[in-house]
């Protein structure tokens, strides 16, 4: 990890939090909860190489700014993001455990989630696909998404405005609280959709 003269964190070669021992990255023991705080004039949280965190393992992020994660995400614990700027996540997140992401906007891409998840921002919410079957809570003002799937569990969708190309709703359910929605190609449900 380095901090530079802008309070930015930038990590190369991934969070480690799995009790794994790669050869390279930011690889944690030896405690339970880690949080990185980037908190002062531009403070960024940029990683690279992913997040690996296991079961009873907690990883709070907080910044100033943006916070930004390149590689896949597999969150079996708790992972905390908070951004007073922007959350971008460039690849999936698989979560089996509990996520929560906070920011002015928030950009992701594929969601697979059989745990708890909430994505809450007052800006713009782009998701690319979204596999469901735990409990997930999106929270925007626009809202986009490519693909939705829900096989179980529930899916609460708050926006002024939410597009989607596709929803597959075969079991839970999806609640979704918008003014403005917008699908452009095909809604099935077998399950329930308010």
């Amino acid at each position: 990890a380095s901090d530079s003269a802008n309070d930015t964190i930038n990590i190369s070669n991934g969070i480690w939090f799995d009790g794994s021992d790669p050869a390279a990255g930011m690889i944690v023991k030896d405690t339970n909860e880690l949080t990185l705080l980037a908190n002062g004039a531009g403070g960024d949280i940029n990683v690279n190489g992913g997040i690996a965190l296991s079961t009873g393992n907690k990883l709070t992020m907080t910044a100033n700014d943006d916070i930004s994660v390149y590689g896949a995400v597999t969150v079996g614990g708790t992972l905390d993001v908070n951004a007073s700027g922007d959350a971008y996540f460039v690849n999936g997140i698989n979560n089996t455990g509990t996520v929560t992401v906070d920011g002015e906007n928030a950009n992701l891409n594929d969601i697979t989630n059989s745990g708890t998840m909430a994505v809450n921002t007052p800006g713009n919410l782009t998701v690319r696909d979204i596999t469901n079957s735990g409990n997930l809570t999106l929270d925007g003002n626009i809202l986009q998404a490519r693909g939705i799937t829900q096989t179980a569990g529930s899916m609460d969708v708050t926006g002024f405005a939410f597009d989607l190309y596709s929803l597959n709703v075969t079991g839970g359910y999806v609640n979704l609280n918008s003014a403005n929605i917008n699908a452009t190609n095909n809604v099935s449900v077998s399950g329930n959709l308010v």
